[in-house]
């Protein structure tokens, strides 16, 4: 045994995590992929088509030929589809922005403090992440409500004469 790990060291650092990714992300990938390629159907799980392997290989090419890219057509077709889609892209770039115009100068902030400066000030940017979604979801609901510290802040210096409904 001691032997097959010294000649096949190499393989196995490299197989076992491209076996694991195998199982875990590729082979759910497929089956999300089957699932949206099959015939869909009101009141149950889409699974149309199925592979017959008793009929060898013509079971498996009228398996693929009974795959439909209807729900693809239908997904790019239809306005709710399409709303959702362009309204994410548009949620994507807004929020990529507003990270580089916030993350940069602070980044570039923490590059430039003095040294025993650096480790307080990128504890204070990772420690954000260290709480629990549950209390990051109700900080914003605190933040964002409309009686909220932002609309208090707005209405406070001028910019807007009422609470907005956030």
């Amino acid at each position: 045994m001691g032997d097959f790990i010294s000649r096949n060291g190499r393989l196995i650092v490299i197989g076992l995590p491209a076996l694991w990714l195998f199982v875990f992300v590729l082979i759910p990938f497929l089956m999300v992929l089957r699932i949206s390629l099959s015939t869909a159907f009101a009141g149950q799980p889409p699974f149309s088509p199925y592979i017959d392997f008793s009929q060898g290989w013509a079971g498996i090419t009228e398996f693929f030929s009974q795959l439909s890219t209807a729900s693809y057509a239908y997904m790019l077709t239809d306005s709710l589809y399409v709303e959702a889609y362009f309204s994410s892209l548009q949620i994507a770039a807004i929020s990529t922005a507003l990270i580089v115009v916030i993350g940069y100068p602070l980044a570039y902030a923490i590059a430039r403090a003095p040294r025993s400066w650096r480790t307080i000030l990128l504890l204070f940017a990772i420690l954000p992440f260290w709480t629990s979604f549950v209390i990051r979801v109700y900080s914003w609901i605190i933040i964002l409500r409309d009686e909220g510290v932002l609309n208090n802040f707005l209405v406070a210096i001028g910019v807007i004469s009422e609470p907005l409904n956030i």
